[in-house]
């Protein structure tokens, strides 16, 4: 019998993992589209407004190109250091880049302390309803274990720069200067990276386009255009580095 009610539970158990499971797939993925982040939180943002929290425009996050997530709270001391020196900075380049804007994710335990911190704050940036946070845990999925914590990502949720690094915390600093160098025409190093990558992948594309075609030409007798086909290949290959090519 007690063998029994162990299989039953262990059976529950499983029933209950793949439930949860199901559950989780069936959350909106946010690096679906261009402009997934923008209909993931439409109708879920607030801002602080002649006095009180009210509901933000959905058009709020539209056309947004560089999209900062700030987890902080209320309770945290170093987030209540590092809060005026954020809305020194979004006052300031905000204007001139609307293409971008903050986001706040709030990691504090009551309604009452999420609307006293944006009050005391006088954060100018639109937040995620407190109530609707729960549905979004998807986005925290990249905060880190410590706050505040600033993760700077594209209209489609990709990241571009984080305070954090696997166990690294490099400080909500970091992403406010990979920011400047995105502003001032300088990509990061991971965006240049990944762009090198990108190109070296077109690049590897194109020789084996070239490789296919000088095969067929040499086939069919046009030396001359597989010669110039070759020539191409050779030049393309110099471009490339071999070991980006998977």
């Amino acid at each position: 019998e007690q063998a029994e009610a162990t299989r039953k539970s262990d059976a529950q158990y499983q029933a209950r993992v793949a439930r949860e499971r199901t559950s989780k797939s069936a959350k909106p993925d946010i690096g679906a589209g261009s402009d997934a982040i923008s209909e993931f939180l439409k109708g879920d943002l607030v801002q602080w407004q002649n006095g009180s929290v009210v509901h933000a425009d959905d058009t709020a996050l539209a056309n947004k190109k560089l999209i900062a997530f700030y987890f902080s709270a209320h309770w945290c001391a170093p987030c209540r250091k590092f809060t005026p020196q954020l809305v020194d900075y979004y006052n300031r380049v905000a204007a001139q880049h609307p293409e971008f804007e903050i986001v706040f994710y709030s990691f504090d335990k009551s309604p009452f302390a999420f609307e006293t911190y944006i009050r005391e704050a006088n954060m100018p940036w639109p937040a995620i309803d407190y109530a609707k946070l729960k549905g979004k845990e998807a986005i925290a999925k990249n905060a880190g274990d410590g706050i505040p914590s600033l993760v700077l990502v594209d209209s489609a949720g990709n990241v571009i720069s984080s305070s954090h690094s696997g166990s690294q915390n490099f400080g909500p600093q970091k992403v406010l200067a990979d920011l400047d160098a995105i502003f001032a025409g300088k990509a990061p190093a991971r965006v240049a990276s990944a762009q090198y990558k990108r190109s070296c992948r077109q690049l590897w594309k194109l020789v084996y386009f070239v490789e296919q075609w000088e095969e067929t030409l040499s086939r069919s007798g046009w030396q001359g255009w597989a010669f110039a086909m070759s020539i191409l290949k050779k030049r393309s290959r110099g471009r490339v580095v071999p070991a980006v090519r998977t």
